[in-house]
């Protein structure tokens, strides 16, 4: 018995795919689907459900557009890193001139 058997028990299935069902080729003689239901009617179904997935879609796209043409690239991030880091630098660099210079000048050598 493999794994798959203590999951998929009998009483899991439906009628027509249970080994207990007494005529086991029940679903095929109405000539529709397993769980019954007009197949034309699904199929429009489908087809309105499809044409909302597609609208859906469709505003999706357009708003990927819409971020890809205001996203940053690497190139643009790289220069502001750099620029972000030069302004970090000069920022140390006054304070040395301003504070420890002054110190430095007034140790005795």
């Amino acid at each position: 018995m493999s794994d798959y058997s203590k999951i998929f028990t009998d009483e899991h299935l439906p009628a027509y795919g249970r080994s207990d069902n007494p005529d086991p080729e029940a679903h095929t003689k109405s000539g529709n689907p397993p769980g019954g239901g007009n197949m034309e009617t699904r199929i429009i179904n489908l087809e309105r459900d499809m044409t909302d997935v597609k609208v859906a879609l469709g505003k999706v796209e357009t708003r990927l557009e819409s971020i890809e043409k205001t996203m940053l690239t690497k190139g643009q991030t790289a220069v502001y890193a750099l620029i972000a880091g030069m302004a970090v630098f000069a920022g140390g660099w006054w304070v040395v001139q301003q504070y420890l210079a002054p110190l430095v000048a007034g140790l005795p050598k």
